[in-house]
């Protein structure tokens, strides 16, 4: 049987930071984020509130978004403003969700970098 030294334990290490709870949720806020920062681009022009709220901003000191963690595979985003549905929110989530969908290679490519990084690999890039 022919082996590579190290081979194994480079696998491990890379197993290991790519299961990292901190990179894993950076991960998933980072998506979260872009979510609502493309719901607020895409509301702006329906209602000034709406868009504070995918903003993460308050509205007379109340807090009108969701923004939380749903169990170790699930991230909540969303808002709480009365009326968000009559204002167009699923629609305008809709086009922000296909947005960000084509942004998570990207999203997955700086999470796997990190987790390299972590495992002490060489990542830099190469042409």
């Amino acid at each position: 049987m022919l082996t590579v030294q190290g081979l194994d334990k480079a696998i491990r290490q890379m197993a290991g930071a790519a299961a990292n709870r901190r990179f894993y949720n950076r991960l998933r806020y980072d998506v979260a984020e872009e979510f609502m920062d493309a719901c607020a681009a895409g509301s702006a022009w329906v209602s000034p509130r709406l868009a504070a709220s995918f903003q993460r901003a308050s509205y007379q000191g109340k807090k009108e978004w969701v923004f939380e963690v749903k169990g170790p595979y699930a991230m909540e985003a969303g808002t709480t403003v009365p009326n968000a549905a009559k204002l167009g929110a699923p629609r305008i989530m809709g086009r922000a969700l296909s947005k960000t969908a084509g942004k998570l290679p990207a999203q997955a490519d700086r999470f796997f970098h990190s987790a390299g990084k972590a495992a002490g690999f060489d990542v830099s890039k190469q042409s």
